[in-house]
């Protein structure tokens, strides 16, 4: 098989597996290798890697092993036994990569193309606030920007499955109901399966991303702030931060995708700081053609170009993220359990400030003290270009951590607490401490949430599909949304007649009645099976439905009109 980039290895077969295993043990015993990570891992079953890791733990107890858990090919979906992808190496201690918080903080996907990777705009390079031309700023564009901030809170709590946050809509949700193309966002159940990053040799550098993303009109020192932003949000997620070499120096490819047999061309790290190895040339046409025409917008813009100041600036704020990490032990929890009673989100539902993530991390004198000098910690990413207040609950006594009160940006020093909120200027990511001081004192307790009002279907969408919206059409105007107490409602404006409808999503989540008759002021009893049933309306006007999952295997459909 040659589904990954070259002869693929069958480790299902077991004297595949055995060479695998005895070189991993062999590196580790007598070559003191300290951890190992599997390109493509997916391809590899999960077996494979739990029976590799006891054997290399017996000789080397500390071992590491992480890898790439994509699914696809021959392997996709555990065509030939469990194959090991992120969902299934949950539980195993065995490290993931984690595309959730990259394509939330980068924007689109690692194989955006063409115009594509231009317009999917994310988090950490103006979406919302700094549309390029391709972007309205609009309502529609506000929606995705919640949505990529639940996906990095997500992966901020460690990708973890179970971790409860409130979600845009103001719902408790678990990690795993958070959704991400159509697949769990959280999918760990120990931190130190997150591998978190947001970038690294496949596809474009932090930069070159960027660069495709950035509205024309922001300044160099914007695009620095942008690129110190999208390293912060990795560098204070719980898990294994992986930083890409050369992110924290504004590492260029020349826009390259992916440029592995590239050479030094596009492959070259210049420490002096000298370069950066921006506009070295259009990327290869085997690669890159499709873009081009973006590569020539980015490189005739100068504000694309960093001087070696910019690169010192963002190499020295990168090393003022590290030694704060390194500060506090609550940074680097080690357990599940820890991370659900000790970290929260603020700013969170229906009413927060778009675009800015306030992250608390209690240590106060509900728990075991982790960190004999601090209460508390309190982590503010702020992706808007402007200054924004936040209200944190319960917070007293927060400072600017000491590393940021000297730091060499000037912006991030004005950053305040008072009267129970903190204001963060654009563009910046403040980290807050509570001191512990003589005593330990009540820090920042995880605020409880009413698991009760969680949506009844977890990360699925349900829709009214029928005859009213073309069958088929998954579209926002026909899809139910969660109002709580585990109801589901949408309003339609219908005019008389007779229509056939169903409720689902086509992708196996189906609810309906055979042979059912639907009229307004009724209720009817569902079931799961797909198919039609008929619905009369008698006058043209709007109608409410409500589907109630009080009971799951037969949920109420209720119709009224709305007067």
């Amino acid at each position: 098989e040659n589904s990954t980039c070259c002869k693929n290895t069958a480790s299902e077969n077991r004297m595949m597996e055995k060479l695998m295993i005895d070189s991993l043990v062999v590196w580790a015993r007598d070559y003191h290798v300290d951890a190992f990570r599997f390109d493509l891992m997916g391809h590899h079953m999960k077996s494979n890697l739990e029976k590799a890791f006891e054997k290399v733990k017996a000789v080397r107890p500390n071992i590491y092993f992480y890898g790439e858990g994509w699914n696809f090919g021959e392997v996709v979906d555990g065509a030939r036994g469990e194959n090991a992808i992120q969902w299934n190496m949950a539980g195993t201690g065995i490290g993931t990569f984690s595309d959730r918080l990259r394509d939330a903080v980068r924007g689109g996907g690692p194989f955006d193309e063409g115009d594509s990777l231009r317009f999917n705009q994310g988090f950490g390079n103006g979406l919302y606030y700094l549309p390029n031309e391709m972007r309205q700023g609009d309502d529609s564009d506000k929606q995705d920007l919640l949505h990529k901030s639940d996906q990095i809170r997500v992966g901020l709590a460690g990708n973890l499955r179970h971790f409860v946050l409130i979600n845009k809509d103001g719902f408790p949700v678990f990690g795993q109901d958070i959704d991400y193309n159509g697949m769990p966002a959280g999918y760990t159940l120990d931190p130190q399966e997150n591998i978190s990053y947001v970038s690294k040799h496949d596809n474009q550098t932090l930069w070159d991303n960027n660069q495709y993303r950035i509205a024309s009109d922001i300044t160099t020192a914007e695009r620095v702030r942008m690129q110190n932003l999208g390293l912060a949000t990795n560098m204070f997620a719980q898990g294994v931060p992986f930083f890409h070499m050369g992110s924290d120096i504004l590492r260029s490819k020349s826009m390259e995708r992916d440029s592995y047999d590239s050479g030094d061309w596009f492959n070259a790290v210049d420490f002096s700081l000298a370069d950066s190895t921006w506009a070295k040339g259009l990327p290869r046409k085997d690669k890159d053609g499709n873009n081009w025409h973006l590569v020539e917008q980015a490189f005739a813009n100068p504000n694309s170009y960093s001087e070696k100041s910019d690169r010192e600036m963002s190499a020295a704020v990168f090393l003022e993220y590290l030694a704060i990490r390194k500060s506090s032990p609550l940074f680097r929890l080690t357990s599940a359990e820890d991370i659900i009673q000790r970290v929260d989100f603020h700013n969170t539902g229906n009413n927060q400030v778009p675009g800015v993530i306030a992250m608390s991390i209690d240590d106060g004198i509900d728990g075991k003290n982790l960190d004999p000098k601090l209460d508390a910690i309190v982590v503010v990413i702020n992706a808007s270009n402007v200054a924004q207040t936040i209200q944190i609950p319960g917070a007293r006594k927060l400072q600017l951590h000491p590393m940021l009160q000297n730091s060499i940006d000037d912006v991030v020093r004005r950053s305040t607490f008072e009267g129970g909120e903190v204001r963060v200027p654009g563009l910046t990511v403040a980290v807050f401490v509570q001191p512990q001081q003589d005593s330990r004192t009540l820090g920042l307790p995880v605020k409880p949430k009413d698991l009760t009002q969680m949506p009844s279907l977890g990360k699925e969408s349900i829709y009214l599909l029928g005859t009213l919206t073309s069958w088929e059409k998954l579209l926002t105007e026909n899809q139910f949304q969660f109002i709580g107490n585990n109801q589901y409602a949408i309003e339609l404006s219908l005019d008389k007649g007779f229509y056939k409808v169903k409720t689902g999503n086509n992708s196996g989540l189906n609810y309906s009645k055979l042979g059912a008759l639907l009229e307004p002021s009724t209720t009817t009893l569902l079931v799961k099976q797909d198919s039609v049933m008929n619905l009369s309306i008698s006058e043209e006007g709007v109608y409410r439905f409500v589907l109630n999952f009080s009971n799951k295997e037969s949920p109420s459909l209720d119709i009224t009109k709305v007067e």
